[in-house]
């Protein structure tokens, strides 16, 4: 069975002049679309809906498309800092690609607003490809604006990543390729990514930072060395002195030497000395002064690096003594530093990504800048335990602090742009 379409029975100068008048309307949607967006950026709503920047907000939430949200963020930054745009690209004159591509040039090369006008004039009307051009004349530094990095998966378990890389990076590679050669002198360049990344996260990942081992410093093993050789000297000298000595108790009296007073005012003489005076004077050497064995410090035994929980609380209550004086004296309480078995537990815990719960039941589940952030904030008492510590990405770590502290306190923190 044949199928009608609905616009059939339009005459051609008829659909013509309706899709115009469509397109005049869809301009016109879009552009509020716009305005919705940079008011929901203002106000942060994206932020206390659980997701973690506008553009977040628009893929999940909205279902736009990566390159869809993409383009409407970034018309909404140039729509902020420079307001005649919305203008444009109501009337067509400048189109989502092309506003994106300027937004991305303008940030590249930190450009001044006055400019901004002068460059947006010789972009309308332009296709994709001619504002490419455009702007790759007008830029300071072309090499920064190459194609953006791809991500293209090819199976379920594998993707391709393509993206520019300039001589030095590649140096570094060909570098780094040479050091792991040892291991494996054949490795590909997604190996060698892969083993980069191990090194990284052992360095960087607080739940892998307990099997790395720790280095030593080249002073200290110098030292320890020279301290575990002169207790060897020491235990040699008082094992042969004990030897000599029990000796001795057995030799009849009769036999024994009596011992002659030695004399400081004796003339050296040029006799000829025996292979035992010459070994005894090479064994001299052994009685030279030694360097002393370092010993513990006061109140750093073995012991104390245990922190049994009757020097924690101790501890913790003259913090207490000394935030309640600061307090007194007006000042702000003294931060202390997250210890790292802290730490590595609170990531192991929430999973290293953010815990931020929406009102509606949305969790953020970020990994993008996470941050260590108080339950009960540090300024009102809050202390570095596991149970008062979480993981918030940077978004909603400030967007917390704003619901304590006000937009006019946070607002240095979040920037001028809260798009």
């Amino acid at each position: 069975m044949k199928t009608t379409s609905p616009l059939s029975h339009l005459s051609n100068s008829e659909l013509l002049s309706q899709i115009k008048v469509l397109v005049v309307e869809e301009r016109r949607a879009l552009t509020l679309v716009l305005d919705q967006l940079a008011e929901v950026g203002r106000r942060r709503l994206y932020a206390e809906l659980g997701y973690s920047s506008l553009y977040d907000y628009a893929v999940r939430e909205l279902g736009y498309s990566e390159a869809a949200a993409f383009r409407r963020v970034a018309s909404v930054r140039l729509m902020v800092e420079v307001p005649d745009v919305r203008e444009k690209i109501e009337t067509g004159s400048l189109s989502l690609s092309v506003a994106a591509q300027a937004e991305t040039f303008f940030r590249k090369e930190k450009t001044q607003t006055e400019n901004k006008n002068l460059i947006l004039e010789k972009l309308e009307n332009q296709s994709s490809r001619q504002c490419e051009k455009t702007l790759i004349s007008l830029s300071a530094n072309p090499e920064v604006h190459q194609k953006p990095d791809s991500i293209k998966p090819e199976s379920e378990k594998r993707s391709r990543i393509q993206f520019s890389a300039d001589n030095t990076l590649l140096d570094d590679l060909e570098k780094i390729r040479g050091f792991l050669a040892h291991k494996n002198p054949h490795l590909s360049m997604a190996e060698l990514i892969q083993e980069m990344a191990h090194l990284s996260l052992d360095e960087l990942d607080p739940v892998r930072r307990p099997s790395r081992k720790k280095k030593v410093p080249l002073e200290k093993t110098v030292q320890s060395r020279s301290c575990r050789a002169s207790q060897d000297r020491k235990s040699a000298l008082s094992l042969n002195t004990s030897q000599s000595q029990g000796a001795k108790a057995l030799t009849p009296a009769s036999e024994q030497q009596p011992c002659k007073p030695s004399t400081t005012d004796s003339t050296p003489t040029s006799a000829p000395t025996s292979e035992s005076q010459t070994r005894k004077s090479d064994r001299s050497d052994l009685t030279l002064p030694l360097t002393p064995t370092p010993k513990p410090e006061a109140g750093k035994s073995v012991v104390a690096k245990t922190r049994p929980a009757a020097q924690i609380a101790r501890r913790q209550a003259e913090r207490d003594e000394e935030d309640f004086a600061r307090a007194q004296m007006g000042l702000p309480r003294k931060r202390i530093t997250v210890q790292a078995t802290v730490e590595r537990a609170v990531y192991q815990r929430d999973g290293g990504c953010c815990t931020y719960v929406s009102p509606q039941g949305r969790r953020c589940e970020s990994r993008f800048m996470i941050e260590l952030d108080h339950i009960v904030e540090f300024a009102k008492g809050g202390r570095n335990t596991v149970e008062n510590l979480t993981l918030r990405c940077r978004t909603h770590n400030l967007w917390r602090a704003v619901q304590s502290y006000g937009w006019k306190k946070m607002a240095p923190y979040w920037g001028d742009r809260r798009v």
